[in-house]
């Protein structure tokens, strides 16, 4: 039971560490400069110069000061301009933040209609899952969980009396918290998987890392790839019909565990 004890509170003390690493990942830019350039864009945006207005809001996540707003505007703007595939990339990186709002799923869908190839390759669990929460919303439930079975076993320890009371309690909370772990792996296993987005109109996949390499397939703006493996400025991925290859990397704009 001492053994269980411990096991279980360090996975709490991870899970709670992390999603509170996640959380302060997402704050929202700020800053009068930000700000400034923030308003900037808007302006651009909403005089329809798409083009200029993702360059500032470019600018501004380049400072590593981001939010779900802002990679949201950058995927309409990319959008709005044509260019699939950063619009399908900015709007992927909004709803890992923001995953149940309603504007950034359907401009997502629609760019993702607009794109010759462009569909996901997640599981439909996976897909599901990070649709519903976000991966640090996953992560403080799981956190609860863990610490109300943490709090059940501390009182059996701590008040024998009480076991009438709380024992009944610890097989579904229990269940629940493991359950909210598994959910929590499926979701961040997800999230984390190496993925990426081209960018380009038209990218040659080779059969090896060399420009020399043959010519296997050729991907379109906004398809979505699975990456399996980086060299020397090459990514091996894998699209949804399971075709790999090898592609230059400032080809693709890679979508691994970004925040």
């Amino acid at each position: 039971m001492r053994r269980l004890f411990q096991i279980l509170q360090r996975l709490g003390i991870m899970i709670f560490a992390s999603a509170l690493c996640l959380g302060a990942e997402a704050a929202p830019a700020n800053g009068t400069e930000t700000t400034r350039i923030f308003n900037q864009a808007n302006v651009l945006f909403e005089t329809g110069k798409y083009a200029e207005a993702a360059a500032a809001y470019e600018a501004i996540a380049r400072t590593g000061k981001t939010s779900a707003e802002l990679y949201f505007n950058l995927g309409t703007a990319h959008l709005k301009a044509g260019q699939l595939g950063r619009a399908i990339y900015y709007l992927r990186r909004s709803q890992q933040l923001a995953p149940r709002e309603t504007d950034v799923r359907e401009n997502l869908h629609f760019a993702r209609e607009k794109a010759a190839s462009g569909r996901p390759i997640k599981t439909q669990l996976g897909r599901s899952l990070t649709d519903w929460l976000a991966l640090d919303e996953w992560a403080v439930l799981a956190t609860i969980a863990l610490w109300l079975v943490l709090g059940l076993l501390t009182a059996n320890q701590l008040r024998p009396a009480w076991r009438n009371r709380t024992g009944p309690w610890l097989p579904p909370v229990g269940t629940t918290a493991a359950l909210l772990l598994i959910l929590s792996f499926i979701a961040w296993s997800e999230q984390t998987r190496g993925e990426a987005v081209v960018i380009v109109t038209e990218a040659i996949v080779r059969y090896g890392p060399l420009e020399e390499s043959q010519a296997a397939h050729t991907l379109t703006d906004g398809t979505e790839v699975r990456v399996l493996d980086e060299q020397d400025g090459w990514l091996r991925v894998a699209d949804a019909d399971g075709r790999d290859g090898w592609l230059s990397s400032p080809q693709a704009a890679l979508l691994s565990n970004t925040r």
